[in-house]
C-alpha cells in the first residue's frame, strides 16, 4: 500500500506538472499571435508612392535615403550655350534657363564650361544674373575646387556650388567645404574606374 501510494502521488504530481507546462506553451501561443497580430496591422508607407516622395527634401540628412532628383544643368562656353561639346546653339542661354523653368525645373546647374577647362571664369557675371531670375535655386559648377570661389559665388546670388572631385586632394578644405552644409556639393568626376576632376587647383587634382 505504501508503495502504490508514492506511486500515485509521484504520478498526480508529474500530471500536474504537464497541466502547468500545457497552460504556460498554450499562453506563450497566444501572446506570439497577438504580437503577429499587431505588427502586422501597423499601416506600411511604399516608397514609390509619389504622395510620400513628393513630401521629401530634394537634400535630406544624413542615414536617409533621398529621391531621385534630375536637375538640367545649361552649360556655358564663351558666352553661349554648349551642346557636347559645340558651342553656338541656337538658344541664349538665359532663354533656355528659362524654357527648363517653365518646363517643371525646381533647380539649375549653371556650369561655366571656361572655368573648368582653363580655369577662366568668363562667364561667372552672365550666370550669376541667371541664378538671380530664374525663379528657382541655381547652383554654379566649373572646375570649383576653392572655398573663396563657392563664398563669392553664394555671394553674387547662386543657392549653392558644385565643387570639383579636386576637393577629394585635400582632407582639411573637405571638412571646410562640408560646413557649407546643402549649399555644396562634391561631383564624383571619373574615368576608367578613377577619379578623373574636371578643372580645380592642379595640385588638388594630382593628389585627389
Amino acid at each position: 500500500m505504501e508503495g502504490t501510494g508514492r506511486r500515485g502521488a509521484a504520478g498526480r504530481s508529474e500530471g500536474l506538472r504537464g497541466a502547468r507546462r500545457r497552460d504556460r506553451l498554450h499562453r506563450a501561443d497566444r501572446f506570439s499571435r497577438g504580437r503577429r497580430r499587431v505588427a502586422w496591422s501597423q499601416p506600411r508607407c511604399h516608397a514609390q508612392d509619389p504622395r510620400h516622395s513628393a513630401a521629401l527634401p530634394a537634400h535630406v540628412g544624413r542615414g536617409a535615403a533621398p529621391p531621385v532628383v534630375i536637375v538640367p544643368s545649361v552649360d556655358v562656353r564663351g558666352g553661349q550655350v554648349a551642346y557636347r561639346g559645340a558651342v553656338g546653339a541656337d538658344v541664349a542661354p538665359s532663354d533656355l534657363a528659362s524654357r527648363y523653368v517653365s518646363e517643371g525645373a525646381d533647380e539649375l546647374h549653371l556650369v561655366d564650361l571656361d572655368g573648368a577647362e582653363r580655369g577662366d571664369y568668363a562667364n561667372a557675371d552672365l550666370l550669376a544674373d541667371i541664378a538671380r531670375t530664374a525663379g528657382v535655386p541655381c547652383r554654379l559648377a566649373g572646375g570649383i575646387s576653392s572655398l573663396a570661389k563657392a563664398e563669392d559665388a553664394i555671394a553674387a546670388g547662386f543657392a549653392g556650388v558644385l565643387f570639383s572631385s579636386a576637393v577629394f586632394g585635400d582632407d582639411i578644405l573637405l571638412r571646410r567645404v562640408a560646413r557649407l552644409g546643402d549649399r555644396a556639393i562634391v561631383e564624383i568626376e571619373a574615368a576608367r574606374g578613377v577619379l578623373a576632376p574636371r578643372g580645380g587647383d592642379a595640385d588638388l587634382v594630382r593628389r585627389a
